[in-house]
């Protein structure tokens, strides 16, 4: 998997009930249905093993993490998740991504706008995360590291300014305080792509099998 290349054993009954990139890569007459085997040379070992956890358990095994670097590190591991869900096309597994990466956000110091760029050159037109990114800049703008815009792509100065336009209140002032962001106020799904192809919530489908299983375990322990 790209420069940081690990395998990792996954059952082949969960991925073929997947959207349909495994079902065919694993099925007709491929070589990856041969050797069951499926490699994905663009994509991170990071954004995998947070796959794979939400392939057995739907959820995203990630830790709380404490300091600038390990919070950067910690989101940049999500956005590559994000970016393999694009790839595969994963609505839920996109979904819950950008709810754990809006988690990681309003408990930091620091917004991870340093990953604007690659978010923007990585995801096409339209994509939530992207439009999450641009949230961050319009709402976050007071913060000393608004500076660094200066190293924005062109197409990224345009939707925020595009962002701040609509921002405004009828009577012409500014309504853009961090509290009032879409990320703080806007609902569980506002960043969903779900909501697009009227589909049920990833939350709806399965908080109430991982809270039988839960108990299930507990009971058998």
């Amino acid at each position: 998997m790209g420069r940081d290349s690990q395998t990792f054993g996954v059952h082949q009954a969960l991925l073929i009930k997947q959207p349909k990139f495994f079902r065919t890569a694993l099925n007709g007459n491929w070589l990856e249905s041969k050797t069951g085997i499926v490699e994905l040379p663009e994509q991170s070992s990071g954004a995998f093993e947070l796959y794979s956890g939400w392939l057995y358990w739907r959820k995203i095994p990630l830790e709380n993490q404490r300091g600038e670097a390990r919070e950067n590190a910690q989101v940049e591991q999500l956005i590559h998740a994000y970016y393999l869900a694009d790839m595969i096309e994963d609505v839920e597994f996109a979904d819950a991504v950008i709810d754990k990466i809006i988690a990681c956000i309003a408990n930091r110091c620091h917004p991870p706008v340093i990953h604007t760029n690659d978010v923007y050159l990585s995801l096409p037109p339209g994509s939530p995360l992207r439009q999450l990114f641009v949230d961050i800049w319009i709402h976050e703008s007071w913060n000393p590291w608004k500076y660094a815009c200066e190293d924005l792509l062109p197409e990224i100065h345009k939707d925020i300014a595009s962002g701040f336009v609509v921002g405004r209140q009828g009577d012409g002032k500014i309504s853009l305080a961090p509290s009032n962001a879409p990320y703080v106020v806007g609902g569980d799904c506002h960043y969903h792509q779900h909501v697009r192809l009227d589909k049920p919530c990833y939350r709806t489908r399965w908080t109430w099998a991982c809270e039988t299983a839960c108990m299930k375990s507990c009971h058998q322990s």
